[in-house]
């Protein structure tokens, strides 16, 4: 059987509308507002207390996301509004994500936060796929787009290059949804990503920076249309002399091969394994490394900037190790 979370991570890959107002319940949603997985034998479920979801519709693009939530359960002590965390790929983290930063919270490791997972509504991983190709890229990229038409059922529905209107839903929409629902501060939002979400975010960073203050980017394919964000650093600092934001830069050990992040099923082993030839048989690990170093050279005195990588870690098990570190670092006093 083919191994579709494999195919939906490793592919480095007005007023809102809101449809129908209660949306319907997916995967790992339960009736009501509360989110559940259905426990198999038994028959009940295990909800994660103070969450929902609703679906909204972006009033640029038509794009249908469903966009999950959680928030604390008392306010802040000094009557200020929540921060707000923006977390991409909510269909696989949110649940994970909210368990993480409640726990660090509770010890006074991290702030309590409204947190914002972005996701899409159906059950169809093939259009996932596509969806994100779609919302988290910024340039066209031939080779990504023939791999995604040759193991996510076709061409239809491939159109990368719509990262810049992703970002302006996330602003003029998602954002102030959230902070009408749930009271958070918009303008102290962080956004939390991995894999090709993470080339979003550094696409964010470069083009918008102040859309977010903190930006935990996990394991971002650098060689996304012949490695173009690194000349959208380039042109970035021929332009600015800094750089306001905090930014932990994350990827795994044994992130040495673009094979191992593909990791695609059997079925596509030899597709993938033409596509990694055709790219060069490049190494990420290595790749992100140069990137930070010469990101790090710009010394931009607002930007406080980590680099972790995490030994033993596989592109998929670093998420959420990266998840972790960036909630207790990124929102830490300076220097610690």
């Amino acid at each position: 059987m083919t191994n579709r979370r494999s195919l939906l991570l490793g592919i480095g890959f007005a007023a809102p509308a809101v449809l129908g107002g209660q949306a319907a319940a997916g995967p790992g949603c339960g009736a009501g507002s509360t989110l559940a997985r259905t426990a198999a034998a038994a028959g009940s479920a295990v909800s994660i207390p103070d969450t929902d979801f609703f679906d909204m519709r972006a009033a640029s693009s038509g794009a249908d996301y469903r966009i999950k939530t959680a928030w604390p359960s008392t306010s802040p002590a000094d009557g200020a509004a929540h921060p707000l965390i923006v977390l991409l790929d909510g269909d696989d983290y949110f649940e994970m994500f909210v368990e993480m930063a409640r726990m660090l919270a509770y010890a006074g490791e991290a702030p309590q936060a409204v947190i914002a997972g972005v996701g899409y509504p159906t059950q169809d991983r093939n259009a996932i796929v596509k969806a994100r190709l779609r919302d988290f890229t910024w340039a066209r990229d031939e080779p990504h787009e023939k791999l995604v038409a040759a193991i996510a059922g076709g061409p239809e529905g491939v159109e990368p290059g719509g990262g810049a209107s992703f970002l302006d839903f996330i602003e003029t929409e998602l954002k102030p949804e959230v902070a009408r629902r749930h009271g958070a501060d918009a303008s102290n939002a962080s956004l939390f990503v991995h894999s090709l979400g993470g080339l979003f975010a550094l696409n964010v960073l470069f083009a918008r920076p102040a859309c977010f203050r903190r930006y935990a980017i996990s394991s971002p394919p650098i060689l996304w249309a012949g490695n173009r964000i690194v000349e959208t650093e380039k042109a970035y600092a021929e332009k600015h002399k800094d750089l306001r934001a905090r930014v932990m830069l994350a990827i795994g050990g044994e992130e040495t091969s673009l094979g191992h992040v593909l990791n695609l099923p059997e079925e596509f082993k030899a597709i993938e394994a033409d596509f990694v030839e055709a790219m060069g048989a490049p190494d990420p690990l290595a790749q992100l490394s140069d990137f930070h170093r010469t990101l790090a050279a710009r010394a931009y005195p607002g930007l406080d900037l980590d680099y972790r990588v995490f030994e033993g870690e596989s592109h998929t098990s670093v998420a959420p190790a990266a998840f972790l570190r960036a909630l207790r670092g990124l929102f830490a006093a300076p220097g610690r």
